[in-house]
């Protein structure tokens, strides 16, 4: 199973978790808000109910209809009655009392021991299963009442807090029930749109999956063609050395005139080998393998092996550290052929008898690489394209060095820039201690 597979599984797979801990969230936050809010709009619920009715018993004993009177009924007896019935019909108050106006008891009806101090009219008992329940708590409603004429007197009419908690209760159920209809609808349509969502993002992955794919060949064309040109001029180089070999062959040519022909072919021959293995560092997928590296020392030693082609022009290399010597996390081959490219590129853009610096310095999060020369520079029009692949400025370069050296710092999620200078090209090669 390759790389690609293993990260779409992987993705797959982090999707559903992130899904469900989303789904369970969501759930657990909407179950949570909703119980909370119904509970408290269950006794809001009861409450408002029972000033609902205090206010419906306020209208009804205040207007008693004087044909009740005139056929002799008395205030006290349609009053009562009136209440009774109201109690039958609510179906949740236990018990009446009326006062005079002295606030002596003169009714009371009980619907638990279905009897009273003045006896009242036969009516409904209490519903089945409550004739057991001792009623210690009661919330009282108070209406006042006319009792006779210019006489008032008032009626409490009681509420046990079980009657009431059933009436919460009920009242929750109910709401509950409608909640969870509510959630359920909500929750499928989010899974129809989790739905659409997920596939918009397949469609989008694989969309762009197509454009990397087409961006990978467009890119391998362009490196094909890059290699391609690079390649021409040598294989022209060695057809014309060969072909003069060949006629000097054939026409007994002196023997050192053929051993000069066979020089530049070696040069281009190992031109191409360089080409060749620059662009396999440059294709190939790094894969870097990190460990604690001591930079200062490879600095050191690479600056040692190409002291010779120093020598050469009479180039004095350099070196300094700034800071207290670490150890950064990276993979040391790459490493060394980051500082290699650098040091290798300001020796050859350096003239005789100059000097190239390489200074390392250690600041807080990354180790700092600078390599100085003050050749020639950088025209500031051809800074853009220094890293493009096969860009180059040297007749014999191959325009990877750079490029490589770019890939392989990004590989360490480092940096690389030019830092601008009076004289010369300056280099600074960022690294992070750890990853």
């Amino acid at each position: 199973m390759n790389k690609h597979s293993l990260a779409e599984k992987a993705f797959k797979k982090e999707l559903i978790i992130a899904s469900l801990l989303f789904a369970l969230f969501f759930i657990a936050i909407l179950s949570t808000g909703g119980y909370i809010i119904i509970k408290d709009l269950g006794e809001k619920e009861v409450f408002r109910t029972l000033d609902h009715y205090r206010t419906e018993l306020e209208k009804m004993t205040t207007n008693i209809p004087e044909t009740e009177i005139a056929k002799g009924f008395k205030y006290e007896k349609v009053v009562t009655t009136r209440l009774n019935q109201f109690m039958v019909d609510k179906q949740i108050f236990d018990s009446l009392e009326v006062y005079d106006p002295d606030g002596k008891l003169i009714y009371q009806q009980d619907y638990l021991k279905q009897g009273g101090i003045i006896a009242g009219p036969s009516i409904k008992g209490p519903p089945l299963g409550q004739s057991h329940i001792e009623i210690r708590n009661k919330v009282p409603i108070e209406v006042p009442i006319q009792l006779a004429p210019g006489k008032m007197g008032k009626a409490v009419l009681n509420v046990s807090d079980q009657v009431l908690s059933n009436l919460a209760k009920d009242f929750r159920n109910q709401m509950i029930f409608k909640f969870a209809v509510m959630l359920t609808l909500i929750f499928f349509m989010l899974f129809i749109s989790y739905l659409y969502v997920i596939r918009i993002l397949r469609k989008s992955r694989i969309i762009q999956q197509e454009g990397e794919e087409q961006n990978r060949l467009s890119y391998l064309g362009l490196l094909s063609s890059g290699l391609a040109h690079e390649i021409k001029n040598p294989l022209n180089a060695l057809k014309l050395n060969i072909q003069l070999l060949e006629e000097g062959l054939k026409g007994n040519a002196d023997r050192e005139d053929l051993l000069g022909s066979v020089e530049p072919m070696l040069n281009q021959i190992k031109r191409l080998e360089k080409l060749t293995r620059d662009f396999l560092m440059y294709s190939k997928p790094l894969e870097p393998e990190f460990r604690n590296v001591n930079i200062d020392e490879i600095i050191s030693e690479i600056c040692l092996s190409y002291s010779e082609e120093a020598k050469e022009k009479n180039i004095e290399v350099l070196k300094k550290v700034d800071g207290t010597s670490r150890d950064i996390e990276g993979d040391e081959n790459m490493l060394r052929i980051i500082v290699s490219n650098l040091l290798i590129n300001a020796i050859q853009a350096s003239e005789h008898n100059q000097k190239v610096e390489v200074n390392l310095s250690f600041k807080d999060s990354v180790a700092e690489i600078d390599v100085i020369d003050f050749g020639s520079g950088i025209e500031e029009e051809m800074k853009e394209k220094i890293f493009d692949v096969f860009f180059t400025t040297k007749p014999e370069g191959t325009g990877l060095g750079l490029s490589i050296v770019k890939r392989l710092v990004e590989a360490h999620k480092g940096s690389i820039e030019i830092v601008p200078s009076e004289k010369g090209a300056h280099f600074r090669v960022a690294l992070p201690y750890t990853h």
